[in-house]
């Protein structure tokens, strides 16, 4: 299936705009695989943009050159396009991460000695209710 609103009121339509997937009569790209994209990519359209320009450039590079004469049309062309969009819209997808927080996980630090200091709070310590 596809789809396009040119008011871009879905993600989804934000990433085709970005990839330039607007034309309905040559649709490079379905909707499940702009919503996989997106779902894989944390719902930023830039990085889905990104893998989906890729997955084109994959496609299109099944394609080969042609000449007839000398009238030469240059498939691989836009393969290569798409794959150095995909390259620009990574380095995009991760300027945008940076300067975010980067919380990393730090165990609790346990040790034998915490249970036997002079000031742990002992079972006759504890009120009850």
């Amino acid at each position: 299936m596809w789809t396009y609103d040119p008011l871009l009121s879905t993600l989804k339509d934000k990433v085709r705009f970005i990839v330039g997937d607007t034309d309905q009569n040559n649709p490079l790209v379905s909707d499940y695989e702009i919503l996989y994209a997106l779902s894989v990519k944390g719902q930023n359209p830039i990085c889905a943009a990104s893998l989906i320009a890729f997955a084109i450039s994959a496609k299109l590079s099944k394609e080969a050159d042609k000449a007839i004469g000398d009238l030469k049309i240059s498939l691989s062309q836009r393969a290569q396009n798409y794959y150095r969009l995909g390259e620009t819209l990574k380095k995009e997808c991760k300027d945008l991460k940076v300067g975010l927080p980067v919380f990393e996980e730090t165990p609790p630090k346990f040790s034998s000695e915490m249970f036997t200091h002079p000031k742990a709070v002992g079972d006759d310590d504890v009120e009850t209710l």
